[in-house]
């Protein structure tokens, strides 16, 4: 493995149960079925505002939109989905990329289970946005989903390089720990 222009052996064994605890983690790409990306949509706010879009029925907007929690602005996700997943999106271009994204999902997790007025403006937000999710948002954290976008076909989150994979087993266990089901879903960039 190439880490800061060293290289360094990985024990085979060490590998086998990193995959094997990633294979742990749910996929829910069929689930939540969120459309390809495209290569117009230039960045990840036209493309959760684009799918948003598209799917009133079930996906709520929240890319963008902040929730102060004592003086800070935070995200609580990009998207929320009509069955409580908190779904953070990200292009995968590099580890730094993938570390924010597993960042974002575990703070908005740990708020909305420590803050009770971070919480209490998230509900707010969502009644006064589209009134039926307002139940899906009293339940928040229940189900933290990171959904990755890969431009080729055949990448899966297996094939991540081994830093991003060790920081997302990481943060799974931690939203475990809070209680809080991490998922993951692919989206494929065209």
């Amino acid at each position: 493995m190439l880490t800061l222009g060293k290289w360094f052996a990985l024990a085979e064994e060490y590998a086998r149960k990193l995959d094997a605890d990633l294979a742990e983690i749910e996929d829910v790409t069929d689930v939540l079925n969120l459309r390809d990306w495209r290569k117009s949509e230039k960045t990840e706010t036209i493309y959760n505002e684009n799918v948003a879009d598209e799917r009133r029925n079930d996906l709520l907007l929240f890319d963008t939109e902040r929730v102060t929690s004592l003086g800070d602005m935070v995200e609580v996700c990009d998207l929320l989905h009509v069955d409580g997943y908190l779904i953070h999106v990200k292009k995968y271009e590099k580890s730094q990329t993938l570390s924010h994204l597993f960042s974002q999902g575990y703070v908005s997790a740990v708020l909305l289970g420590a803050d009770k007025d971070y919480r209490q403006k998230f509900i707010d937000f969502v009644e006064i946005s589209d009134s039926r999710m307002k139940e899906v948002a009293s339940r928040a954290p229940e189900i933290v989903a990171y959904a990755i976008a890969f431009k080729k076909k055949d990448r899966a989150i297996i094939d991540l390089p081994t830093f991003s994979k060790v920081n997302l087993r990481d943060f799974a266990k931690r939203l475990e720990r809070l209680r809080v089901k991490p998922t993951l879903a692919r989206i494929q960039i065209t």
